[in-house]
């Protein structure tokens, strides 16, 4: 073999030494910040074993280790679960910001209807029908029906003739007119 082959093998056996090395030295650093990171990982984690042990201690809570265990194979049994359960609960989350704006104009909608008929009196008048419903709850509810006297037919007749009695019945009348007409001339 001549020299120039001879030393040709030698660098393409320099060169791929130097490649094997430098993979080793990328392996070696990997290794190394694997092994700081779980160093690293290790007191981070031991760091919060003993704070919450701390804060469990100070609040007085007691955790069976067999509790904890049974808890950890539910969560592990039912995480679909869990997983359906929180993308629900996404779609939820963004159902109401969908909803929020349309929500706010339909109650500022209502607001302005509420305030329109408030304008017109429909609450005023409202106001005059639950004072008349009161009124004769009222009148029922002090009527002592243990000590309502009885009345023929001649008593009927002369109570009828009396002023209230009149008005009620010139009410009554009125009324039954005036509802037979806006219900059955439809």
């Amino acid at each position: 073999m001549s020299e120039t082959n001879i030393q040709t093998q030698i660098d393409g056996l320099n060169d791929k030494m130097d490649l094997l090395l430098e993979y080793v030295n990328e392996q070696r650093l990997k290794s190394e910040t694997i092994e700081d990171l779980i160093a690293d990982m290790s007191i981070i984690g031991k760091d919060m074993y003993d704070s919450t042990v701390e804060e469990l201690e100070i609040k007085q809570v007691d955790i069976e280790p067999a509790e904890l265990t049974h808890l950890l194979i539910i969560f592990l049994r039912n995480i679909k679960t869990f997983i359906t359960l929180m993308n629900t609960m996404e779609s939820v989350i963004d159902l109401m910001k969908e909803v929020g704006p349309i929500a706010n104009e339909v109650i500022i909608d209502v607001s302005k209807t509420l305030g329109e008929f408030e304008d017109k009196g429909y609450f005023d008048m409202t106001k005059d029908l639950m004072s008349t419903m009161d009124n004769a709850v009222r009148v029922y509810s002090s009527i002592d029906s243990k000590e309502i006297p009885e009345y023929g037919l001649w008593k009927t007749m002369r109570a009828m003739n009396s002023p209230e009695m009149k008005k009620s019945l010139g009410f009554m009348m009125t009324f039954m007119k005036e509802f037979s007409k806006t219900t059955f001339n439809k």
